[in-house]
């Protein structure tokens, strides 16, 4: 047995408990639907919260659908979101910040209805 593979097993049992990325990122995910409850949410809410932040991606439904978006990760995001919501998605905004958990660094998504209300959340880690 190495001593990378050493680390990384006691870095895994120890921070993440032995979960795949994609079960830490919905984990993640779940976390911030609890804190930001879709539909009794607003975006002024969430800009609150992040008041020392500003979103590094704020955008808006363009007239042609999601796909005519100039930036494809964003469509994808929103698309995502809208499949595993069943509701169409008016706004997106993503915010840099700390991953309290495991002490990295990560992407809060933010997808809200026409009343800017919150629809859904999704979590990344800045890697991604």
């Amino acid at each position: 047995m190495s001593f990378r593979f050493l680390i990384v097993s006691c870095f895994c049992l120890g921070l993440v408990g032995c979960t795949t990325a994609e079960q830490y990122a919905a984990e993640r995910r779940e976390g911030l639907l609890a804190v930001y409850p879709p539909g009794s949410t607003t975006r002024a809410d969430v800009q609150t919260k992040w008041a020392r932040r500003q979103p590094d991606v704020s955008e808006t439904r363009p007239a042609s659908g999601w796909a005519a978006s100039g930036q494809p990760f964003v469509s994808s995001r929103v698309v995502t979101s809208e499949h595993r919501t069943g509701k169409q998605v008016y706004r997106c905004e993503r915010y840099f910040g700390a991953d309290g958990i495991a002490g990295g660094l990560c992407w809060c998504w933010f997808y809200y209805d026409d009343t800017d209300h919150l629809i859904d959340t999704d979590w990344q880690w800045h890697t991604d």
